[in-house]
């Protein structure tokens, strides 16, 4: 058991790592930021590329951290730095970056990866079990240094497999783009900010960096396409669809990744009285606390443009935080009514489901039980939704499907003594509802198989 666990859980951590830049590895952790509107403009930016690509749309995570980077995991999530989306110039430039790590996932890269990780693992969890025991013996130091030395050698084999992978991607990418009718060039671009990270880290002279795939030979085989096959130079149109939103979300993420109010000033001064201002001002008060300065913003922001869905979400967002509940779900609903049907409204449908069972409105209980029954339809682990359906059908004296709906959690979480608790609450409540009882049995019987699995 032992063996097993220590040998899925560097696997899983390699996995992760290796996709990370080099400037990013030494970090310990990482920050998901879940924003809709972030997440719906890079979906809406990358259309053309997943059409031309033949895959399903994929889902988005933005990542707090400076660096200029993006990676793919498990095939289908595609992670992007702050710090990418502060660097891009233009929105082709995304574009680029969505084209690139598209061709690792229709090359199969991730399933790729796990192969040679397999191959190596056994140098990281022979450093692993050996870091067991310096723990026990007093040394966690030497155990960090004993399971990083296994971890760089046996990454070492797999960072020079994936130079070709990037090479790959790479081709993928400019064949992605001229498809969609966009230049290579936002590619080119693109690498050459990568490039310029990797000019910094060939400083190290550790074999890590030596083998890791390094943008300018990647710089020189786009240029060569391009001059090859003489591609259009720029994306001009593309770029003029998409620069109201780029704009705006670049100055909500600056606003984000500033420390004091004196740096966002520099950028966007109380003199500029630009729609792109008011709102990076808005945000940035809104998340130092600074409620009632960023409701004066936001607010400036709606009279430029009041059709912007995102500008009724922050506001909704600071009432919250002032406890008007309220004046929040107003302004929620706002933002959802003005959300086309083509983006995405899960964050939004949560954070006014929440506010409808905080406010215990009764004539509205129903209505926000389909829909978080629909966001769970979609997104079956969605543990938010799931805690949120519970609470709602108690509040809507549903107990047997409250407790149910717990139950389902849990079992996704594997806390198997709650779904126990969970269920035998259930059974209190269902009387002689034949579909429940069946839900019940089915649900134990799920928790025997899991039980099982466990112990396996």
């Amino acid at each position: 058991m032992l063996i097993k666990f220590l040998k899925h859980f560097f696997i899983s951590v390699l996995l992760l790592l290796i996709f990370f830049s080099n400037a990013n590895a030494k970090n310990n952790s990482i920050k998901i930021i879940r924003d809709t509107e972030i997440e719906n403009f890079l979906s809406e930016i990358s259309k053309p590329i997943f059409k031309v690509s033949g895959i399903e749309k994929l889902q988005f995570y933005i990542i707090q951290d400076n660096s200029i980077n993006a990676f793919i995991v498990d095939g289908n999530k595609i992670f992007i730095n702050t710090g990418f989306l502060l660097s891009v110039d233009n929105p082709d430039e995304i574009a680029g970056v969505v084209a690139h790590e598209t061709g690792h996932i229709v090359a199969k890269h991730y399933s790729n990866i796990h192969q040679e990780i397999n191959k190596n693992n056994n140098i990281i969890l022979a450093s692993a079990l050996l870091s067991l025991g310096m723990i026990a013996g007093g040394s966690p130091e030497s155990a960090t240094a004993t399971i990083m030395a296994g971890y760089h050698i046996g990454q070492q084999n797999i960072l020079s497999y994936s130079r070709a992978q990037e090479e790959v991607a790479d081709k993928f990418a400019v064949q992605f783009l001229t498809q969609a009718n966009l230049s290579p060039s936002a590619l080119l671009n693109l690498l050459k900010k990568f490039y310029n990270q990797d000019v910094v880290l060939l400083n190290d002279n550790s074999e890590y960096f030596q083998t890791h795939p390094l943008s300018k030979h990647r710089l020189e085989y786009i240029r060569a396409e391009i001059e090859k096959k003489n591609y259009k130079k720029n994306n001009s149109v593309f770029n003029n669809k998409f620069k109201k939103a780029f704009d705006l979300v670049k100055a909500k993420v600056f606003a984000a990744s500033q420390k004091n109010e004196n740096s966002l000033l520099l950028k966007y001064p109380v003199s500029l009285q630009t729609e792109e201002s008011f709102y990076s001002r808005a945000v940035f008060y809104y998340l130092n606390h600074n409620f009632n300065k960023a409701l004066k913003e936001i607010d400036e922001a709606i009279q430029i443009n009041s059709i912007n869905p995102y500008f009724y979400e922050l506001k909704g967002d600071v009432f919250y935080n002032l406890g008007k509940l309220n004046l929040a779900l107003k302004n929620y609903n706002k933002s959802k009514s003005l959300l086309s049907s083509k983006h995405d409204k899960t964050l939004l449908e949560l954070n006014i489901a929440n506010l409808v069972i905080l406010l215990n409105d009764k004539t509205l209980l129903s209505k926000t039980i389909n829909t978080l029954k629909k966001i769970i339809q979609n997104h079956p682990n969605n543990i938010l939704g799931m805690k949120l359906l519970s609470e709602a059908y108690y509040k809507n004296k549903q107990y047997t499907q409250s407790y149910l709906t717990l139950a389902e959690m849990n079992l996704k979480t594997d806390n198997f003594k709650k779904v126990k608790n969970n269920l035998d609450m259930a059974k209190k409540y269902v009387g002689d509802n034949k579909r429940l009882l069946l839900k019940i049995r089915d649900l134990e019987d799920g928790l025997k198989v899991e039980m099982r699995n466990k112990r396996k």
